[in-house]
């Protein structure tokens, strides 16, 4: 009985596969996915989103279904980029139709307790995107009051509705949980 056993064991451990390298990865790290993730995503998360693809494009883009509709505030709707041709996803804004919103450079206020300061939103890039709803992601964490600086020059209350607040924590929350 015991021979059997132990032959048995040497072709169970001989059977097993050694596990493959993964590809190397040459992008930025704030952007990299692997599979577990993106299969975690789409089998546990994307059934909160919307999902569509630009023609002639490879990357799904992630709206969250309950982002409000209203235009009568200002509100900034982060949207999830899955690339996965090349395992990165990003996380870009969207703004809603608010009449205000400046053109060039985004002004967010924030205040908590002593303390204020501002985030600044100067440019497009794919970086600047993530940094700008990152600090916004920390200061909605934080419990920072916002407000923003129209193109009238006046600040508006920016994400005092909780709903709001809490669907920009859900995407940024899914979108760190995309990323390596």
């Amino acid at each position: 009985m015991k021979k059997y056993l132990v032959c048995i064991c040497f072709v169970g451990l001989f059977a097993c596969d050694t596990p493959k390298s993964q590809k190397e990865y040459t992008g930025k790290r704030q952007f990299r996915t692997n599979d577990p993730s993106r299969l975690f995503f789409k089998n546990m998360r994307s059934a909160y989103y919307f999902r569509s693809r630009r023609p002639n494009s490879k990357k799904d883009i992630y709206t969250l279904k309950k982002n409000s509709k209203d235009t009568d505030r200002p509100l900034l709707h982060p949207l999830i980029i899955n690339d996965w041709m090349n395992d990165m996803t990003f996380v870009f804004i969207e703004k809603n139709k608010y009449k205000y919103f400046p053109n060039d450079n985004l002004n967010i206020m924030w205040q908590h307790a002593d303390s204020t300061g501002s985030f600044v939103w100067k440019s497009l890039t794919k970086e600047a995107q993530f940094e700008f709803t990152g600090a916004i992601y920390d200061g909605l964490l934080k419990g920072y009051d916002m407000a923003m600086v129209s193109e009238k020059g006046d600040t508006i209350p920016f994400l005092d509705v909780h709903q709001d607040r809490k669907n920009f924590a859900v995407v940024m929350r899914d979108f760190y949980k995309l990323t390596e």
